[in-house]
């Protein structure tokens, strides 16, 4: 029985980033989604519920770490791990991010590929977990109303 890629959603403007590491991602068996501005991440997240969103710090229109806490205050969205990718490593903006939480993040040019796409990887199995355990324990209350 094949097993349903998991969805990674890649949010920077950026076009030739978004390009390598949706590459990356998808030679590694992830269904990659992509946004070029924070409004754009916000709607897709909703409507297609990655199992975790790469965010970039500094995107059109709307701030990511604005971006992070939308997310997070949203039920639809809330529980979608966000690791924050940016090449400017301001600590404000990232403890900003991490307040409003995002899982993780990493310093463009300081990571390779590799490393990516290992914590992509990591997360995304802690957040498989997490939701079987919810699924689980919803269906034991269920069974014992």
């Amino acid at each position: 029985m094949a097993t349903t890629p998991k969805r990674v959603l890649i949010v920077d403007d950026d076009h030739d980033f978004r390009a390598v590491l949706s590459k990356r991602l998808s030679n590694e068996g992830y269904e990659v989604l992509e946004s070029e501005d924070g409004s754009d991440c916000l709607i897709k997240a909703a409507v297609l519920r990655p199992h975790l969103i790469l965010l970039d710090l500094f995107l059109p229109m709307e701030d990511g770490a604005v971006v992070c806490k939308t997310l997070k205050e949203h039920s639809a969205t809330s529980s979608i791990p966000v690791i924050i990718i940016t090449a400017s490593p301001f600590e404000v903006k990232i403890d900003e991010c991490r307040k409003n939480g995002a899982r993780d993040y990493l310093i463009k040019g300081e990571v390779s590929g590799s490393e990516i796409c290992e914590r992509v990887r990591e997360i995304i199995q802690e957040y498989v977990c997490q939701s079987q355990e919810s699924s689980e324990e919803a269906n034991a209350v269920t069974r014992a109303i």
